[in-house]
């Protein structure tokens, strides 16, 4: 009896988290029609790194602290992202939904670039291989450790570069890191990376949507 009474309180709350889901996606995301010939940005902010990673670290975007990059698979959106997890695979294959899950999470962006059927055929082809080969998390958020070691914006950055080298050209953010907490956990003073928001500058991409989430 207590072990149906088990299941039945974990069915309730799954059912009560993805009408939750449903409640977020339902203001406004409904809207929005995705294509085929579209690339995706898609931005996510969590409470606990806000501080740290948007306000120091982003360019201009102090909500975002995550970035992946969205193709229309089969008619759906798909989030491709790298994640720092214990899980044994970093590159996650996302549904909104799933993207959205993390209870901190408390903001959330889309962003489209227009490309053309070559651009998507490179960029797939980029992101099976990536799949295949199963890259780890860079912890280190290192530029030059090879394309087996990944952290979120440099996956994105990657598969871009993969689509059209010349439209999307971006330069690194070279910064002074003046913290001895941040210097002794990434073993150096000079960090250049790749906000999240790097690609937010460019004139390809334009917002599609945003929201503040309860």
């Amino acid at each position: 009896m207590k072990f149906w009474c088990y299941l039945l309180s974990i069915h309730f709350l799954l059912c009560i988290n993805l009408a939750a889901q449903h409640k977020i996606l339902a203001e406004g995301y409904k809207a929005i029609s995705f294509d085929t010939l579209s690339i995706y940005m898609l931005c996510k902010g969590t409470k606990s790194k806000m501080p740290i990673v948007a306000r120091q670290f982003n360019y201009e975007d102090t909500n975002s602290t995550h970035v992946g990059i969205g193709l229309v698979i089969n008619g759906k959106l798909v989030i491709y992202n790298m994640v720092n997890t214990s899980r044994e695979i970093a590159l996650r294959q996302d549904s909104m939904g799933s993207f959205l899950q993390d209870e901190t999470v408390f903001y959330f962006s889309i962003w489209k670039a227009n490309g053309t059927q070559l651009e998507l055929k490179r960029l797939r082809s980029f992101i099976e291989k990536k799949v295949n080969s199963r890259p780890g998390f860079d912890n280190m958020f290192d530029l030059n450790n090879g394309d087996q070691l990944l952290y979120c914006s440099e996956f994105c950055l990657k598969a871009l570069i993969a689509a059209n080298k010349k439209k999307y050209s971006f330069q690194p953010r070279v910064i002074s890191l003046e913290n001895q907490l941040f210097e002794n956990i990434l073993k150096r003073k000079i960090l250049k990376y790749m906000p999240v928001d790097f690609f937010q500058r460019s004139t390809y991409f334009k917002k599609l949507y945003e929201q503040y989430l309860p």
